[in-house]
Formats: structure tokens, C-alpha cells, sequence
């Protein structure tokens, strides 16, 4: 089975569960990945200051970039490699607090070398998918998407649910 058309899933990622909000997905990541990591940020709708920000950071050598992790198929995202130790995650962050998710990101995948440590398609409402990590990290991270599990809904969701029963009358 493959994921995005190109990501084999299996049995070494573990659903951490749902992820609601990009901010969330983003401290979870900034809790658990290890300096030595890459992040793979991908989207088809950056922000302009967006795109300048993740292009002053230090990025890695295209040789040393994985090809198999685009999760958009149209129109053709802009992607960037950058280094976890670059602190392109609290930068993301930041940037998501003046923008619209699609605007910052909309697939966000972290790996090193040949080893995904962790994939969220659909970055702002996706499954958080960790790989090989240590168990605190796995630990720190789990908690930050329980937390926003826990994070009641707020009248929009119960407006749109009521919206979409009534289409049914």
C-alpha cells in the first residue's frame, strides 16, 4: 500500500492519532525530532513571506534529499529540505500564527537518511505517523495530540454538523 502515491506505508509507523490544527502537529514535531533530522515542508499556496522564510534557511545538498515524499499531485508544490537543527520548526510556527495553514504548509514530513520519523499529510488534519524514535520522544509527542484531541470543538463544528443534518431533511 502506498501512501500519497508514492510513501509505502507498514508496520514501522505508528499513528499517534488525529491532529487537528497545524500548530499542534508543529510542537509535536518541535517535542520529538532529533536535531539531526531533515524536515520536508511542502505546499502549492506559501505565503510569500512564508516561502522567504523557509528559503533563508540552510537547506541540504539536493543529493542528500528524499524524491518520494510529495503528497500533492496538483498542482506542482514547492517543497524545501531543511535541517531540524535550523530551528525550521519553531519558524513554522511562528509563521502559523499569521496565516492560514495552507499558506504555511500543507504535507510536512520528517526523515533521516532512508528512514521516515514521521509523515503528516495534510498537514492541518491528518494522522501523525512517527517511525524509529526514542520512546520519550514518541512519549512528548503522544501527549501533545492527546491534548488536542481533548480540545472540545467549538460552535462552527456543531453549526456545520447541524448544516450537514439538515441537507438530509
Amino acid at each position: 500500500m502506498k501512501h500519497g502515491g508514492q510513501i509505502p506505508l507498514n508496520a514501522s509507523l505508528l499513528d499517534l492519532g488525529q491532529v487537528r490544527r497545524l500548530d499542534t502537529l508543529l510542537e509535536a514535531l518541535e517535542e520529538g525530532m532529533p536535531p539531526d533530522a531533515v524536515v520536508y515542508v511542502e505546499g502549492a499556496a506559501f505565503a510569500s513571506d512564508v516561502r522567504a522564510a523557509l528559503a533563508a534557511l540552510p537547506s541540504i545538498p539536493e543529493e542528500q534529499r528524499r524524491t518520494d515524499l510529495r503528497g500533492t499531485l496538483l498542482p506542482v508544490p514547492e517543497s524545501f529540505h531543511i535541517p531540524v537543527r535550523s530551528g525550521v520548526l519553531g519558524v513554522l510556527r511562528e509563521l502559523e500564527q499569521r496565516h492560514a495553514s495552507p499558506e504555511v504548509c500543507t504535507h510536512v514530513a520528517v526523515y533521516r537518511g532512508n528512514e521516515i520519523l514521521a509523515l503528516a499529510h495534510d498537514a492541518a488534519d491528518a494522522s501523525l505517523l512517527v517511525g524509529r524514535l526514542a520512546r520519550d520522544a514518541v512519549e512528548k509527542m503522544r501527549r501533545v495530540v492527546e491534548r488536542d484531541a481533548a480540545t472540545p470543538r467549538g460552535p462552527w463544528f456543531i453549526d456545520r454538523v447541524r448544516r450537514f443534518l439538515r441537507r438530509g431533511e
